[in-house]
């Protein structure tokens, strides 16, 4: 009868293995230009740091499981500023984007 202890013991250790780590917050958002209000249909939302991500849908929404609060979300589209917001524990947001200058590269050529 030593099973019942073993299996106590692994019930009890399992479960505060469980509880004891953070748990991951779905946030949820839109994404929409700021001068006309229209979704923004693409754009990059990652996770600062990780390759954690996603891109809004047809309607301009995102759905992303945030590891911690502290996270910083980037939101980043051709055409527009880079936006970055800390994730405090909201559950959803709304960015508004506003367009920016596209940085051109120079063209190096080999001599």
């Amino acid at each position: 009868m030593k099973l019942k202890p073993f299996l106590l013991f692994l019930f009890m250790f399992g479960n505060s293995i469980v509880n004891s780590t953070p748990q991951e917050k779905l946030v949820k958002g839109s994404v929409a230009d700021a001068n006309t209000g229209e979704p923004l249909y693409g754009v990059n939302v990652i996770i600062e740091g990780t390759q954690i991500g996603i891109s809004t849908d047809s309607s301009g929404k995102f759905s992303l499981p945030i590891p911690a609060n502290g996270s910083i979300l980037v939101f980043s589209f051709v055409g527009y500023a880079t936006e970055k917001v800390t994730f405090t524990g909201q559950s959803e947001i709304e960015i508004k984007l506003s367009p920016g200058e596209l940085k051109l590269l120079k063209r190096f050529s080999a001599a």
